[in-house]
């Protein structure tokens, strides 16, 4: 089975640039953001899945960008559908080379899920339990055994993370360990 992109978002070539229409639902904090990169269909059909995308930098200030929340079961909202209804993009607002979306996004997310800012986030409130359990005089055995499990699973990653590291200093992409 081919892994996929379902892409909705067109982006047709104009005079001066493209113009981009459709809909992005889940975008973090669109109602607070300047711009956006869209992955826009450039050519093809949505059979083609993966060939066929590109990126766009979109100004969500443009005419014709229309933001709505998504609010979760508290009403607050950090998600947004963000529309778009023939959103002018100049030429250089393609990042990097036309049709080459998809390979980009992947490389972006293994970069993303394989850095190193996700053990330490980690190991840093792990240390805080600990030293919270210490403080209130939590030592049982059930306990130790969590804070052991936890430890191990941020050694793995840790090893995941060097190892992905290494891969890109060797000029190579850690797409398939991340």
């Amino acid at each position: 089975m081919e892994i996929g992109a379902d892409v909705v978002m067109k982006a047709t070539k104009v005079d001066g640039g493209y113009l981009v229409n459709g809909t992005k639902i889940w975008t973090t904090h669109a109602h607070r953001s300047h711009y956006m990169i869209a992955l826009v269909r450039t050519s093809g059909e949505p059979a083609d899945r993966n060939r066929g995308l590109s990126q766009l930098l979109v100004d969500l200030k443009a005419p014709g960008v229309t933001i709505r929340p998504v609010p979760d079961l508290n009403g607050d909202h950090d998600f947004n559908e963000v529309f778009f209804d023939n959103v002018a993009t100049p030429h250089a607002a393609l990042v990097g080379a036309e049709g080459e979306g998809w390979k980009q996004v992947t490389a972006e997310l293994a970069f993303e899920r394989s850095g190193p800012e996700r053990i330490y986030s980690s190991v840093v409130l792990l240390d805080a339990w600990v030293q919270h359990l210490q403080a209130v005089g939590r030592a049982d055995g059930a306990t130790a055994t969590l804070v052991g499990r936890l430890t191990a699973q941020l050694s793995v990653l840790r090893s995941m993370s060097i190892a992905c590291t290494a891969r890109l200093a060797a000029g190579e992409s850690p797409v398939v360990e991340a």
